[in-house]
């Protein structure tokens, strides 16, 4: 016989955010454009090369794809 299940058997459910966001989610997240989120990267790149400072939020890369921190 089954029983039906009672409250202290189900299990919770909890909101996780991600730890990871990607370019469309990051913007979101800061309330810029997934172009701007891309168009500052790239400058970013380009200021990194020619020993400037970044001004734009961090990323990570994983591969090929690329991610912003939500803690950054």
């Amino acid at each position: 016989m089954i029983k039906a299940p009672q409250p202290a058997d189900r299990a919770e459910v909890v909101a996780v955010r991600p730890a990871l966001l990607r370019d469309r989610d990051a913007g979101v997240y800061i309330g810029r454009s997934t172009s701007w989120m891309r168009m500052t990267r790239a400058a970013d790149t380009k200021a990194l090369r020619e020993s400037r400072p970044p001004t734009g939020p961090k990323w990570i890369t994983i591969g090929p794809s690329v991610f912003y921190r939500v803690q950054d």
